[in-house]
């Protein structure tokens, strides 16, 4: 995703316009940087929550998210109103 921000090459040009036109609308700058999955351990490991329940497992583990809590978002929070 960092280099599909950083160079606005993508296949479905789509996604990268509403990506901008929030971040216009809301007044907001998007910059993306690499981190390594040891630099971003929680992240990384989320990431991969749904290949195998091992990534589960070491998330449940990490000393700094001792609790979760489900959350479960309503999908109209995905879509992009006003234009």
């Amino acid at each position: 995703m960092v280099s599909v921000l950083s160079s606005g090459k993508v296949n479905d040009a789509g996604i990268l316009r509403d990506i901008w036109f929030v971040a216009a609308s809301f007044d907001f700058e998007l910059r993306a940087i690499h981190l390594s999955g040891e630099e971003n351990r929680a992240a990384d490991l989320l990431s991969r929550w749904h290949l195998d329940s091992v990534y589960e497992e070491r998330f449940r583990r990490l000393p700094s998210f001792p609790e979760l809590a489900e959350v479960v978002v309503p999908p109209d929070v995905f879509t992009i109103h006003g234009y």
